[in-house]
């Protein structure tokens, strides 16, 4: 099955003709808003574009767009569901783009996602080949919507641009060069494998009978998790029973320690070897393992490390973990007072 014309909207394409788009298309994808629960962060047509939708009987689901590096993303949740009040998308989808945020997207996904089927509404996440390659890697609790758009102009889909990673998708946004009668300008258009929409709520499941705790060491379960045997949210909640504090605060710091620090942890052993470590890391395992390898021999001079800037460093304390000159990373890095850096910026290092 293949249902072609689900444009995408938001403030950007203004004020639509509803009634001139309608002929056109089989539904659409409403942004709500973007960032933490302030009004000033509603999508300043989700309104206009929801009623109008719903006043037409045009089929939609909702996205919005996430700037959480974890830390935020209870806000970013009642920022959606106030939007959602009163209505019935079939889906709503977080949309992850931020690179510098990259290091969170799986947390983020986890959180955001249980809490939206948790309200009643089934959820996806909208995310790039890239992604799905290293930091979502195996995450396939929740459908996924994938832009690819080959050479992008007017509007076409090109076969061989189709996403060859993250499969299988529900959609593939193939063209931000769509034009549609009723829009003044360029719109993203996508392609659903699936019927559109997905329905008003997910399919009511009966209560699970509580399972026993698994055992095993908190390394042994946490690896588990993170090739996802026991899915998220919920779902992870009730296989883990009384040992997911204990698992999800492990996998919690992996996320928000500094890279230095999980070396050093990793030093002592705290997350294996080989496959283990690589699995348990997960996306920060190069920028772990490259401190790793420097800590326990000598620098080459024919090797060239790199630091991934992480929440809180300063290049005097980058420079005091790899013990280096502060002065010599400013100097190879092109780094001019007051040596500002960026949460996910690669640093040289020698």
């Amino acid at each position: 099955m293949e249902i072609n014309n689900i444009i995408d909207v938001s403030q950007w394409q203004g004020r639509i003709d509803w009634d001139a788009l309608k002929p056109y298309i089989n539904g659409a994808i409403i942004r709500c808003g973007f960032g933490m629960d302030m009004v000033n962060q509603d999508d300043w047509q989700w309104a206009r574009n929801v009623a109008e939708c719903e006043r037409l009987g045009i089929p939609y689901d909702v996205y919005f767009y996430s700037y959480s590096d974890g830390s935020s993303t209870k806000s970013e949740i009642n920022h959606c569901l106030r939007c959602l009040k009163g209505h019935k998308p079939g889906k709503v989808w977080l949309d992850l783009e931020e690179r510098s945020l990259r290091h969170a997207f799986r947390r983020v996904a986890e959180e955001f996602c249980a809490a939206m089927e948790e309200a009643g509404y089934p959820a996806g996440i909208y995310v790039g080949q890239e992604f799905l390659a290293n930091e979502l890697k195996g995450f396939n609790a929740y459908e996924k919507w994938i832009p690819a758009y080959g050479s992008n102009k007017g509007g076409q889909m090109y076969p061989w641009a189709k996403p060859t990673i993250g499969l299988p998708m529900a959609a593939w946004q193939y063209t931000s060069t769509a034009m549609f009668t009723g829009i003044v300008g360029n719109v993203d258009n996508s392609v659903f494998y699936r019927p559109f929409p997905n329905g008003d709520k997910p399919t009511p499941q009966p209560t699970p009978t509580p399972a026993p705790a698994p055992t095993g060491s908190t390394l042994e379960l946490a690896e588990q998790v993170m090739l996802g045997r026991y899915g998220a949210g919920d779902a992870r909640k009730q296989a883990l029973g009384n040992r997911y504090d204990e698992v999800q605060g492990f996998i919690d710091h992996i996320y928000e320690a500094t890279a230095y620090d999980l070396s050093t942890e990793v030093l002592a052993g705290k997350y294996g070897n080989g496959d283990t470590r690589r699995t348990v890391l997960g996306p920060r395992y190069d920028e772990v393992q490259t401190i790793v390898n420097s800590r326990v021999s000598p620098r080459s001079a024919d090797t060239v490390y790199y630091y991934t800037v992480q929440p809180g460093d300063t290049v005097s304390q980058i420079a005091i973990r790899m013990n280096v000159q502060w002065q010599e990373i400013a100097r190879i890095n092109g780094l001019l007072p007051p040596y500002t850096i960026y949460v996910g910026q690669k640093l040289r290092i020698n």
